[in-house]
């Protein structure tokens, strides 16, 4: 396929804010639990990195390769004559840029929340903790949607895959896409394990004991089983694609139900003004989860406002809490022309008949103003307090 087509079919799966805003979340916390962590021994900052990493991977897996099956880009693009490697490639591009942004933010959680509360020299093989789990799960990552793709077919009856289909669905789902229940969080899981021996190794050196030349070859070995899996991704993700993709998107429309909005709630309903109304009751709609959104923003501005003390972790959970309720305002803000050409010509003020509001602004951005201030107050205090 030309490079030029190749370019077009990757707008088809263009990045999401989720790509990148569960991860900053979810590394922001893990700053502050390893910061916090620093007199507590060195048994439990290792637990920490050994735990906190899978976690922050899982957190943005989803959105990372949904490109690959679930994305409904790819069940709109099946019936072109494409090659698999054309449907990997695309689902690919977003995918890595989303692994780098989730590593970059995992690797920025570990040295804030380490290097200055132990050092670097007490820190460096915990970061070497982290690499080592993030080269082998950056490098594995691949193969969860190649062999889910794999194994999303539909089997023979009778024969051991279609009975593990069966099992694995529970009647939840179609057995066809039981194994996108499990893939995800297996995949992670062995990641972990295949950097486990790293790890260990890394750990014994820094505690001055000897490493076994067995636990450098096992290392070694994780790295290029990753690695191998790498390159056999597309391959194995060409033997399903076809057949896995329609039945997940069946599976996909039967869970989501009739397309029947939810009702207003009672708070937008009194909302007098037609367009703060419109432009309320469509953020709240197309913004998943907007309460927790809320509530976890008011919850880091609280969390600012009332610890001991105030640093570098404590601003980045109150950052993450913004983002992750500002950043979906996005969509919103790309659908402003269709809102203009629906109230052009009604009589409004010219802002409002351009698909804007000014008070919608104001209440997006007021619980945000709210906690840039108790940020600031608290900095000026801290700095007060160490000049006196």
């Amino acid at each position: 396929m030309s490079s030029v087509s190749n370019s077009r079919l990757k707008r088809w799966d263009a990045g999401h804010w989720a790509d990148w805003v569960v991860p900053a979340v979810v590394a922001s916390l893990w700053a502050v639990l390893l910061a916090a962590s620093a007199d507590v021994g060195l048994a439990t900052r290792r637990g920490m990195v050994f735990l906190g990493g899978p976690v922050l991977l899982l957190s943005g897996l989803h959105a990372r390769i949904t490109g690959y099956l679930h994305a409904p880009s790819r069940a709109q693009l099946l019936v072109l004559p494409l090659p698999p490697a054309a449907h990997f490639e695309a689902a690919r591009s977003r995918h890595l840029r989303g692994l780098a942004e989730t590593l970059g933010l995992g690797t920025v959680a570990v040295l804030v929340g380490l290097v200055p509360t132990s050092g670097w020299e007490d820190s460096f093989h915990l970061v070497l903790d982290w690499a080592a789990l993030a080269v082998i799960a950056g490098l594995f990552e691949p193969m969860i949607p190649a062999a889910s793709a794999a194994l999303g077919r539909r089997f023979e009856s009778g024969t051991w895959a279609d009975d593990l289909q069966q099992r694995a669905s529970g009647g939840l789902t179609l057995p066809e896409t039981a194994v996108h229940l499990y893939a995800p969080a297996l995949g992670v899981g062995a990641a972990a394990a295949a950097a486990m021996p790293l790890q260990l190794a890394f750990d014994l050196t820094a505690d001055g004991t000897a490493v076994p030349a067995g636990l450098w070859a096992v290392g070694g070995l994780a790295v290029a089983v990753a690695a191998l899996a790498f390159v056999a991704a597309p391959a194995v993700y060409a033997t399903g694609v076809f057949e896995a993709v329609p039945f997940l998107a069946e599976a996909t429309r039967t869970l989501a139900g009739p397309p029947v909005p939810e009702p207003t709630p009672a708070a937008i309903a009194r909302v007098r003004d037609p367009v703060l109304r419109l432009l309320v009751l469509a953020f709240w709609r197309e913004t998943p989860a907007p309460t927790f959104r809320l509530i976890a923003l008011a919850g880091a501005t609280a969390f600012v406002a009332l610890g001991s003390s105030i640093g570098p972790p404590h601003v980045a959970v109150w950052v993450a809490g913004a983002l992750l309720w500002l950043v979906p305002a996005t969509t919103l803000s790309r659908s402003r022309p269709l809102r203009a050409r629906l109230l052009s010509t009604l009589p409004l003020p010219p802002a409002q008949r351009g698909g804007t509001h000014p008070l919608a602004t104001g209440l997006l951005w007021a619980p945000v103003a709210l906690g840039a201030a108790v940020v600031l107050v608290r900095f000026a205090l801290s700095l007060g307090g160490t000049t006196a």
